[in-house]
């Protein structure tokens, strides 16, 4: 098995992960539509939008992860500092932390965006219409959130090799101290 390969296998589970993204999504637009049909909110069907981007967000993410992982690795240069060599389960410590690193900063943005943009047009319609003061935080803090799980996956992609370089050595260290107090 080779890095890109692995990668492969790991984004494509991470599209699967976004099945239940797609459930949920669509589930709250069912849910915003019998809210407007019995008449209960009166901005119409304008509270539909950001229901409905995130739901097709969530399933453009799901078709290009499960069925187009080579296009993600291409364009992420996610094989850029690794050999393109046949791997067995002895693999370097560095590289398997390396890899876990990525795929979790990967899952970050790719659960994270749709809910920034969901965020960001509930905030401005809030804003525009003049809508409660409380909204209008409770979608701040939203963006806030989504933002900041977004730029910790950018520093865990942009700097993976340090960070395993990092984990590594602390986890040396931790175990020379254990052998010399035992």
């Amino acid at each position: 098995m080779t890095p890109r390969s692995l990668f492969v296998i790991i984004l494509k589970i991470l599209g699967l992960f976004m099945l239940k993204d797609i459930l949920f999504s669509g589930l709250n637009i069912l849910n915003n539509i019998l809210v407007e049909t019995g008449g209960y909110y009166k901005y119409g069907y304008l509270s539909l939008i950001p229901s409905l981007i995130s739901f097709l967000i969530y399933v453009f993410l799901f078709i290009v992860l499960v069925f187009k992982p080579e296009a993600v690795i291409n364009r992420m240069k996610l094989t850029h500092d690794f050999y393109e060599e046949q791997f067995s389960l002895n693999m370097d410590k560095v590289i398997v932390i390396r890899i876990a690193l990525i795929s979790t900063g990967l899952y970050l943005i790719v659960d994270s965006t749709p809910d920034l943009c969901k965020d960001l047009i509930a905030y401005y319609q809030t804003a525009t219409n003049n809508i409660y003061a409380e909204t209008i935080n409770y979608s701040a803090r939203g963006i806030g959130y989504s933002a900041a799980k977004i730029i910790l996956a950018y520093i865990m992609l942009a700097n993976s090799g340090y960070l395993a370089n990092f984990i590594c050595n602390r986890k040396k260290e931790g175990d020379q101290d254990a052998g010399e107090t035992s």
